[in-house]
């Protein structure tokens, strides 16, 4: 760190924060006030303060939120995030407005990292632009709408941006705000095009369906559908596996193992998902699914989760049905404990809390079902059961226990 060489210093500076060198910390500060032309140095120091958890400088990261260079702002950003500096929100807040695209990513993803809800409003304002960063803002959302911004959402529906009905879907769903269905679906009839309604299906029915919302899917199941024959193929099945049999379901059931054979690689883990869902699959068939999906070697994490999820229905029902309870955070969801002690309100435990990461914090007093809860905590994992206990996997490590419990029941 005494060097006069500006990498040299920096690369000491992340050896020793990585070695957990904390005794060096005070000399690392320094470098700030002796060496103010050293950015890069200085970015070393950044991250010491956010790996030694040094709460009482984390402004040294805040300070980098107006770097003249792009990826010091994104990087503070996020570190602010994930080390919950949570007075430093309204910081982040106030740059989303005049931001460029990419980092008003990173800003959205921090403020759902610290469950910012007293920030939504400047969250929703994002979904209402065409900007790309309407995704990262449907992310955050999902976490931190309630039932006060019911109205506000479907006020949203009349956006000219044609991604605006499905994110507005996707909350009110989320929120099971079933008297908003048939607001949606007016929304839906009078989208221009199939694409732009298609919410309806994908979102809508296979939550709040019934029987005589079936015949509103069959056309979709034609491999030349604009739609995608797959995602058509899931969201039926999602909606046939919440209903009671009729003899009718058979022959949709043979459509849907047409597709298999006929469509893109893109578009078969959908369909396997959706047989599995709806058992036209055996444990060797199940297992071969998995299998196609392993051998990409970094398998898509949606199509994994999409595939696990139909494998965890049909296996573990009941850890299935109970993650579909619906809970409301009485304290925020900060930790693997809090997490934990949620699902016990279901009557499902998780395996290790100490181990989970949360990536973001969900505020009190929300209502979701066990299954959102977890997936909007905990970042790039898919949720496996064995009993009541809940294991949160990495996909390909999901994808792994899948065929390993899946091969030996053949």
């Amino acid at each position: 760190m005494e060097s006069q060489d500006e990498s040299m210093c920096g690369w000491a500076m992340s050896n020793l924060t990585q070695a957990g060198a904390k005794e060096y910390f005070p000399r690392m500060l320094k470098v700030l006030e002796t060496r103010p032309d050293w950015k890069g140095a200085h970015r070393s120091v950044r991250n010491a303060v956010y790996h030694f958890r040094a709460s009482e400088h984390y402004g040294v990261i805040a300070e980098a939120l107006d770097d003249e260079e792009q990826v010091p702002r994104w990087s503070s950003a996020k570190e602010l995030g994930k080390a919950d500096a949570r007075k430093f929100a309204p910081e982040l807040a106030r740059r989303i407005k005049t931001a460029d695209d990419d980092y008003k990513a990173y800003l959205i993803e921090a403020l759902a990292m610290l469950g910012a809800e007293e920030h939504v409003d400047v969250i929703l304002d994002i979904v209402r632009n065409p900007a790309p960063v309407h995704g990262d803002a449907h992310l955050a959302l999902l976490g931190l709408v309630t039932e006060a911004h019911k109205d506000r959402l479907l006020a949203m529906l009349n956006a000219p941006a044609r991604h605006v009905p499905w994110i507005v879907a996707d909350l009110l769903v989320d929120l099971d705000a079933r008297e908003t269905m048939e607001r949606l679906h007016r929304s839906a009839i009078g989208a221009h095009d199939e694409e732009e309604g298609r919410f309806w299906l994908s979102v809508v029915l296979p939550a709040w369906g019934t029987r005589e919302h079936v015949k509103e899917y069959l056309p979709h199941l034609d491999p030349a559908s604009r739609w995608g024959a797959g995602f058509a193929a899931l969201s039926l099945a999602r909606l046939l596996s919440r209903l009671r049999p009729e003899p009718g379901d058979l022959e949709i059931t043979a459509r849907i193992e047409a597709l298999e054979s006929r469509l893109p690689r893109l578009f078969r883990p959908q369909v396997s998902a959706a047989l599995i869902l709806l058992g036209k699959k055996a444990p060797a068939e199940q297992a071969q699914a998995v299998s196609r999906l392993r051998e990409k070697g970094y398998p898509d994490r949606w199509d994994a989760k999409e595939l696990c999820g139909a494998l965890l229905r049909r296996h573990e029902k009941e850890a299935a049905d109970r993650l579909e309870h619906r809970v409301t955070s009485g304290v925020r969801v900060d930790s693997g404990a809090a997490l934990s002690d949620l699902l016990a309100g279901v009557n499902l435990t998780l395996r290790d809390p100490r181990s989970v990461e949360i990536y973001r914090r969900l505020p009190p007093g929300r209502t979701r079902s066990a299954h959102a809860v977890v997936e909007w905590c905990v970042e790039y994992r898919v949720i496996i059961a064995e009993g009541r206990e809940i294991i949160l996997l990495k996909p390909d490590e999901a994808l792994a226990y899948w065929h390993r419990r899946l091969s030996a029941l053949r």
